[in-house]
């Protein structure tokens, strides 16, 4: 009898030790809502998911990670990987280097730039797996894990721009440094020394920008005696289409090519589509961003949107 009321005092205070813990747990939910923000729910076992005990909204404002800092150089160009959370930064004017972080300001690794003419340019991969660098006359792409190139050419010309696409294609933007008048596009094959094809103009390199895809690459020429842009096939460097530029930035472009969007100081931007199907460049709309006397915003002018077809 003692022993049954034993057992029955110590199961009953099990139950009560269980039911007190499982009482004093507490859950968290955490959301995003398009109208507040980040939401942060806290409820316990005694009150519903939908009836929280406690709810913090951190609203809609970005806040910072982490960030990375150096008091001598310039970061000049970014690249993100959303697939790997990769960041690389080319550094500039002083302790020039290529840095690649992942989820804190330490880096992962950095390889010097060893610069005597110009600074160094860089971008990656949609999955960061590879990333691209040059400077001065070096090309280098690197694998993401390592800070030594998988793969390294030298050309004649001084590096401005670079671009590297999900197939492995790199296209180089390079000027002479001494004329600043005799400029070059290169497109080669990670691995292989020989460009698959060259292109070569009269005018300063500004800017380049390819698809992720590798069909189309954009090359432009501003401040000198060349103000253009020019629409490249990636296969072949065949030109498709130019026009008239006036920007020191890249224009952007989607991952199939088939969008071209470019600005100018003046305030407007270019939409470009590309129409497979009888081969023009459809300027879709010129739209007009800000007041070019005024600089004031847009949104105290009405835009204007002209229709232009320009057939090759």
């Amino acid at each position: 009898m003692k022993k049954f009321y034993a057992l029955s005092v110590l199961f009953a205070f099990l139950g009560y030790f269980a039911v007190s813990q499982n009482s004093g747990k507490l859950s968290q939910r955490t959301t995003t809502n398009y109208e507040k923000g980040k939401i942060v729910e806290f409820s316990s076992q005694a009150t519903s998911v939908n009836n929280p005990m406690k709810t913090i909204t951190s609203g809609k404002s970005a806040s910072i990670n982490w960030q990375a800092n150096d008091g001598y150089a310039i970061g000049q160009y970014v690249k993100i990987s959303g697939q790997n959370d990769l960041s690389v930064c080319a550094w500039g004017l002083n302790n020039q280097r290529l840095s690649a972080y992942g989820n804190s300001n330490v880096p992962v690794w950095e390889s010097p730039c060893k610069i005597y003419a110009w600074d160094e340019v860089t971008d990656m991969t949609d999955d960061g797996n590879y990333v691209a660098c040059g400077y001065d006359s070096t090309v280098q792409v690197f694998n993401a894990s390592s800070s030594d190139p998988i793969w390294e050419v030298s050309i004649s010309s001084c590096v401005k721009g670079i671009q590297i696409s999900n197939d492995g294609k790199v296209f180089v933007a390079s000027f002479n440094s001494a004329t600043q008048n005799d400029s070059y596009v290169y497109c080669y094959q990670v691995g292989q020394d020989t460009p698959l094809w060259t292109k070569s103009y009269t005018g300063n390199a500004t800017a380049l920008t390819a698809s992720k895809s590798g069909n189309r690459v954009v090359y432009c020429e501003y401040g000198g005696t060349t103000n253009k842009l020019w629409i490249l096939d990636g296969s072949n460097g065949n030109q498709l289409f130019e026009t008239a530029y006036a920007d020191q930035n890249p224009p952007s472009i989607s991952y199939d090519g088939k969008y071209v969007v470019s600005g100018n100081y003046s305030g407007y931007a270019f939409l470009y589509e590309y129409n497979e199907a009888n081969n023009p460049i459809l300027k879709n709309g010129i739209i007009k961003l800000t007041d070019p006397i005024h600089g004031l915003p847009a949104c105290l002018f009405q835009p204007t949107v002209v229709p232009l077809l320009l057939v090759l």
